[in-house]
């Protein structure tokens, strides 16, 4: 019986060059980089409050739940054909394997212009936010772009560094990140506003009534990330 020769680590002879060894992150590191990829903090603080100030929409936590048992279904599908198509083209190789190269193509075209697109966004979301932020705690007043550019190349950096260092970064602000959802969420229900608690944002009247296709537009942003995780 021939024993198996044990592979080697990251970095060790006989690895190929450019890949990523097969251990060099673990189930936490991967869960924490689909769920920053989520921002659960920015989805809160700027998500959530945009949704209700455009549409004037109050049934927006019903949107989540239906959104989230109809992504529940499509994920059952999507885990499945992950053991099957292991490509770093994540949307294309699906689209492409599924229903030809051509749709495939297009695919592609959609993902990269909506999350461009995206991220754009929060980059300048990003930007005026921290601004304001700075200034107002240490006083070094600097325009909106210069934070996005100083941001862009903290993230360089850390692309450029090892994988697992940056899952123990993201693994750090996530945990921060939840720990001040908790304590908002601590907030809120110990002092609710005077008319008290209401289940109202609950009510499908309400969730689909005024504005349901912007409404499930914003709401649906909220999960863009959790789709990181096959590839």
């Amino acid at each position: 019986m021939e024993a198996k020769t044990p592979r080697p680590p990251a970095g060790a002879p006989g690895e190929p060059a450019g890949q990523l060894h097969r251990t060099a992150l673990g189930v936490p590191d991967i869960v924490f980089f689909i769920v920053a990829a989520s921002a659960p903090l920015t989805v809160v603080a700027g998500g959530v409050a945009s949704t209700y100030l455009v549409t004037g929409n109050a049934g927006v936590p019903l949107l989540f739940l239906v959104l989230g048992a109809i992504l529940a279904l499509f994920v059952v599908g999507y885990a499945a054909m992950s053991h099957y198509i292991t490509n770093a083209g994540a949307f294309y190789a699906y689209v492409a394997r599924g229903i030809g190269k051509i749709p495939g193509v297009g695919t592609a075209f959609v993902a990269l212009i909506a999350y461009n697109s995206m991220q754009i966004g929060i980059g300048g979301l990003f930007g005026f936010v921290f601004s304001g932020f700075m200034l107002d705690k240490t006083g070094i007043d600097l325009d909106w772009w210069a934070w996005i550019f100083i941001a862009i190349a903290v993230i360089g950096v850390l692309g450029w560094l090892r994988v697992d260092l940056n899952a123990k970064v993201l693994a750090i602000f996530l945990i921060l990140e939840i720990l001040v959802l908790v304590v908002f969420d601590i907030v809120v229900v110990g002092d609710p506003a005077p008319s008290g608690i209401s289940l109202d944002a609950f009510n499908p009247d309400i969730a689909f009534g005024a504005a349901l296709g912007a409404a499930l537009s914003f709401t649906m942003a909220a999960f863009v990330g959790f789709e990181s995780a096959a590839i």
